[in-house]
């Protein structure tokens, strides 16, 4: 994840990380600044509709589900 500015924002592991550190248990985060940034994103996302994937602090799945559609481009 980065800024508005482009810099790099710590978060609690890379992403695609399959390591016990990517899931959303944060006790195991010892970059605080990162415990911060994943519960901002965490509180965004769930605030707007989405739920968490326990095993991986970046996946989200918005809770509505929708209708498939044709489409060409």
């Amino acid at each position: 994840m980065v800024a508005a500015d482009g810099s790099v924002i710590s978060m609690p592991t890379e992403f695609d990380d399959f390591s016990l550190k990517a899931d959303r248990d944060y006790s195991d985060i010892e970059d605080e600044e990162a415990v911060k940034n994943v519960m901002i994103l965490q509180n965004a996302m769930e605030n707007n509709g989405f739920t968490g994937y326990q095993g991986e602090w970046w996946d989200y799945s918005d809770t509505v589900e929708y209708e498939a559609v044709d489409f060409e481009p």
